[in-house]
């Protein structure tokens, strides 16, 4: 009798599962029209977060790209650079990869970069970018980043925390953080 039930179940799981995928489709592509009109009214800082909802619900290679081209104009350099690469190496952009790749290789020598130095970083040191991790294997390479102001700041056990707010300009410079030696 278990079987039985789990089975209908399961009948009703997979039926039940094209109708919530319908919606969510139907969804994705509302918010990709209306990022696609906000685009063309120039209004892409109302755009590109309905174009990250879009693919969120509904990943698309053609949605991933537009959403780059709204980065870009927005002035996120490196987070358009970082997306046009994911459309480039995904299996699914077909021509599309080309057009990603020349626009990440156009938008690559115009980066702003970061470098974090950590001399002699404590092994349970945490460091963080704009509140995100930044691997130790990070540390003293010039990661891309957007312009504009970041954060960065690190803790240890014992230790007095750091803290530095700093401002990116836009173009091809490179900006260093050197976190205290302990």
């Amino acid at each position: 009798m278990k079987c039985k039930h789990a089975l209908i179940l399961l009948g009703a799981l997979l039926c039940a599962s094209p109708s919530a995928r319908a919606g969510d489709t139907a969804a994705a592509e509302a918010l990709f029209a209306e990022a696609r009109q906000l685009m063309a009214q120039g209004k892409y800082a109302e755009a590109c977060p309905k174009l990250e909802s879009s693919n969120r619900i509904d990943p698309a290679t053609g949605t991933l790209l537009n959403l780059a081209s709204c980065y870009e104009k927005l002035g996120k350099t490196a987070t358009a650079w970082a997306t046009y690469l994911q459309v480039a190496g995904s299996p699914q952009s077909g021509l599309r990869a080309d057009y990603a790749r020349q626009r990440a290789d156009a938008l690559l020598p115009t980066l702003p970069k970061l470098t974090i130095r950590a001399p002699n970083a404590p092994a349970d040191a945490h460091v963080t970018r704009d509140g995100i991790a930044v691997p130790v294997g990070a540390f003293g390479a010039p990661i891309p980043v957007d312009p504009g102001h970041h954060v960065i700041e690190a803790t240890a056990a014992g230790r007095i925390g750091f803290h530095r707010e700093i401002d990116v300009a836009s173009g091809a410079t490179t900006v260093v953080v050197t976190l205290p030696a302990p």
